[in-house]
């Protein structure tokens, strides 16, 4: 007997473990790789990620562009609405630890034999029912639920970021456009006294006609190039006013000359990006979703016990006009699965799979962020790197130009050949090197949207 008793215990004791299990939390894993980011990145814990947009991008004339399109942008309230939209199932979740009670009314007109008058009758009852979580599968839906909010506001914060991401690269665009064309215009002016310097030399006999029409022909091509640059201007605001959810427009901008070189943010440490990047975070919560629901699947190997009741007042149990009378019961229920256990292993071991994966893409993200941040950083590094090498050889090559026109006017050791490609040699530099400029500070854009907008959380 005694034996018996402590088995019983024992087999007590194993199935509240057993059945308690599912109560316990999610704990996320926060181990995440030193070198993630990459070989030679520095990190720090003073680094980008503690600052926010306004600190990064300090162009007031972006600022500006940045919040509007934060107060306006169409998408972005669309990503606000899906917010509410999970906050309004979190709240069904968490309702449903409520009874839920129904009254139901009934009244007319009766008679037992054609003889009798009518007699007014009426039955008005009340019923409740109740589910008791006594395993926790209702505290394992609801914190699915409440996850799935945060996920929400991850993906709500992911768009805001790569809103602001979008408006800062197109601005940069508009900064590179607006230097190459005016870039474009003084070649267009200096080009357009060659021009005028080809045809007098032509007059005096030290040029022929095919000197004149490549002359010609390079100026004609210096005005469709900046043509070409006012068309992708005029596309480049068209893309901003849809980022900002207005009329297409023009809009104020600094000069790319005058705007403040990007620096080279130390990045932090890996761990911090479960806390700023909002993929992350949302593939992390993935992971915690995906642990309630197998959870979940669990419990429905466990009975559910219902508690129902019902009370109400009638006045039919003792004849169409009897005195009124009560009624009133309660019950309990215990509903266990039987027939339903094999598809609840089948539910079971996709919902574990389904946990699997989770983990999976979890780890995939986490390897996608650190290759973003270290193709960040490798752009801005290498334009700030290139810099100096292009000015080097626009300074260089106007030089060469300067010389070249120069000596075909005044000797025979040059021809209009070498100047038409001392010139374009020469703008496709300025170009180049504008174009450089303009990338490091994408570069910037792109390290800021990495690192998943820094404070915006």
């Amino acid at each position: 007997m005694k034996t018996m008793k402590i088995s019983l215990v024992l087999g007590a004791i194993a199935f509240i473990t057993f059945a308690c299990a599912p109560l316990k939390k999610y704990s996320p894993d926060n181990n995440v790789r030193e070198d993630l980011f990459g070989r030679g990145v520095s990190t720090s814990d003073t680094n980008m990620v503690s600052l926010t947009w306004q600190e990064v991008f300090d162009d007031p004339n972006l600022q500006c562009l940045v919040q509007k399109a934060i107060d306006n942008n169409l998408d972005l309230k669309i990503a606000f609405e899906h917010v509410k939209q999970a906050e309004a199932s979190l709240m069904g979740a968490k309702l449903a630890y409520v009874p839920s009670l129904s009254i139901n009314p009934a009244g007319g007109l009766s008679t037992l034999s054609s003889l009798d008058e009518p007699a007014w009758n009426y039955d008005i009852s009340a019923a409740f029912s109740w589910e008791v979580d006594i395993f926790g599968k209702m505290a394992n839906q609801k914190k699915a639920a409440a996850t799935t909010v945060e996920m929400m506001r991850d993906q709500q914060q992911a768009y805001r970021v790569s809103l602001i991401s979008s408006v800062a690269n197109v601005y940069y665009t508009l900064l590179m456009l607006d230097e190459q064309l005016r870039t474009a215009n003084e070649m267009i002016a200096v080009w357009k006294e060659s021009v005028t310097a080809i045809h007098d030399l032509k007059r005096e006999g030290f040029a022929d006609e095919v000197a004149v029409s490549q002359y010609e022909a390079t100026y004609s091509n210096l005005l469709v190039t900046a043509l070409d640059l006012e068309e992708k201007i005029k596309t480049a605001e068209n893309s901003m006013s849809m980022l900002l959810s207005e009329p297409c427009s023009s809009y104020k901008r600094s000069n790319l000359l005058e705007v403040k070189d990007p620096q080279v943010f130390q990045v932090g440490i890996p761990v911090q990006m479960l806390t700023f990047r909002p993929d992350v975070r949302s593939a992390q919560r993935s992971v915690e979703v995906a642990y309630y629901m197998t959870k979940d699947a669990w419990l429905n190997f466990f009975p559910r016990l219902s508690l129902s009741g019902s009370v109400g007042v009638t006045n039919l149990l003792s004849g169409i006009v009897s005195p009124v009378s009560v009624l009133s019961n309660l019950s309990a229920g215990l509903v266990a699965p039987i027939l339903s256990s094999g598809k609840n292993r089948a539910n079971l071991k996709k919902m574990e799979s389904q946990q699997e994966e989770a983990k999976f893409n979890f780890d995939k993200t986490l390897l996608n962020a650190g290759r973003e941040v270290n193709d960040a950083l490798i752009a801005v590094q290498g334009s700030i790197d290139k810099r100096v090498f292009y000015e080097s050889q626009v300074a260089s090559l106007t030089k060469a130009r300067d010389d070249t026109e120069l000596l075909m006017n005044n000797s025979d050791t040059k021809t209009y050949l070498d100047v038409l490609a001392a010139h374009n040699a020469l703008i496709e530099a300025r170009f180049n090197c504008i174009a450089n400029r303009a990338y490091g500070m994408m570069g910037v854009v792109s390290l800021y949207a990495s690192l998943g907008g820094g404070s915006e959380y």
